[in-house]
């Protein structure tokens, strides 16, 4: 640049806003997942640009006004652009990815984990974050799911956040694998989500200095009492005051199951019997095959509360294929409630012509993906703000009736 093309003094301002604005709008790509090389280019170049136009000036006046040598102002291009490099690439580099360790193989057979992916990819794009999905070797496999925890937190400088679900069905020996991972690598980005870490667990944690992680889940007490209240206003509507009800329950009931079972037996309006259906995996086919041996051939039953929606629907085929082979034990009203109000559910409540379905339980997913978003950004800022005290509970979502 010659002294000629030097740009004069009262213009020289509306250069540096005018580069200042492609600046601004460099770093805001730069922190999108999917523009962020652009952005680191662009926040690059109108660096160069501001420096391109008004070094020259002031080397000018640094030599005492001879116009700068062409070899300065391409040193300043280099240290400008350098700069601009370093500058953007560190907003860049910002981890921006959620990883979901997802506790089942098939994520299409487990329509509320299914769901919450699908709602977690759709709030991640309005919050600039990118969400990546890793899948175990078998459903609810503690072994298998540890593993991947522990892949995660060796690359956890990659994460804004690490989201997975542990079971009660933790074993001893499954808690001190986990506990192990914990003390070796301190991970601090981690969000338990569905189900919380036992009480006993995040007391050894906090005994030895280890970060207690953020939580979320639904409110499974007050969800199962919903379902419960649903199943008994209809059998009273109906005058039907001794209903047999089947529960699905795990080997160690669950906390929705449980307070299903207990708000049904404290209704006044019916006097309900309820029988365990033993469920492994809560999926449709499974709950397909356990309706179909037990309504033949175990007490009449008069309503069914799935556990989720996923089982619900496997109930509701088996109902309906006993139905076309004119099974007695099938001729009367059968009800079903299910839980999570996933999207298959929810279309057949929304048909008045539906017989079978009566109800499910709104977790509120999109309630629950916002919060875990909102840890996974408080990580990003300051990656210990997110911890709990021992006492501190799950950060828990009141679900409502769907209808």
């Amino acid at each position: 640049m010659y002294e000629d093309d030097a740009p004069k003094d009262d213009n020289l301002w509306r250069v540096i806003a005018e580069s200042a604005v492609i600046m601004a709008v460099g770093i805001g790509m730069s922190v999108m997942p999917n523009f962020k090389e652009y952005g680191h280019d662009i926040v690059a170049g109108a660096l160069l640009l501001v420096l391109g136009r008004i070094i020259p000036p002031i080397l000018k006046q640094v030599l005492h006004r001879r116009p700068a040598p062409k070899w300065l102002v391409s040193i300043a291009f280099i240290v400008g652009g350098l700069f601009g490099y370093v500058v953007s690439g560190t907003v860049a580099a910002k981890p921006h990815t959620i990883l979901y360790i997802s506790p089942v193989r098939y994520l299409s057979r487990q329509g509320f984990y299914s769901a919450v992916v699908d709602e977690l990819a759709h709030q991640s794009m309005d919050n600039n974050l990118e969400v990546g999905v890793w899948l175990p070797t078998n459903d609810f496999g503690m072994q298998a799911q540890h593993s991947l925890i522990e892949k995660a937190i060796r690359e956890k400088s990659g994460f804004a956040a690490i989201v997975f679900t542990p079971f009660k069905q933790y074993t001893q020996a499954d808690m001190d694998d986990l506990y192990e991972h914990f003390v070796k690598f301190q991970p601090a980005d981690i969000i338990i989500f569905d189900m919380d870490l036992p009480a006993t667990f995040r007391d050894r944690l906090a005994k030895n200095n280890l970060p207690i992680p953020p939580c979320v889940k639904g409110n499974e007490k007050i969800g199962g009492e919903l379902a419960a209240n649903a199943m008994a206003e209809y059998f009273a509507s109906k005058g039907v005051k001794n209903p047999t009800i089947a529960v699905f329950n795990m080997e160690v009931p669950g906390l929705r199951s449980t307070a299903f079972v207990e708000q049904l037996a404290q209704n006044k309006q019916i006097n309900a019997k309820t029988v365990n259906w033993l469920s492994r995996s809560f999926t449709r086919e499974e709950a397909t095959g356990i309706a179909l041996a037990e309504l033949p051939n175990g007490p009449h039953i008069d309503g069914i509360f799935a556990g989720n929606d996923a089982s619900a629907l496997g109930v509701r085929d088996a109902i309906m294929q006993l139905k076309s082979e004119g099974v007695p034990a099938v001729d009367g009203e059968i009800k079903i409630v299910g839980y999570d109000a996933t999207g298959e559910v929810v279309q057949l409540l929304q048909d008045a012509n539906e017989k079978i379905l009566l109800n499910t339980v709104d977790v509120d997913i999109p309630a629950q993906v916002t919060a875990m978003i909102r840890y996974a950004k408080m990580f990003q800022k300051n990656r210990s703000s997110a911890t709990r005290q021992p006492g501190d509970e799950c950060t828990a979502i009141t679900p409502r009736l769907f209808r």
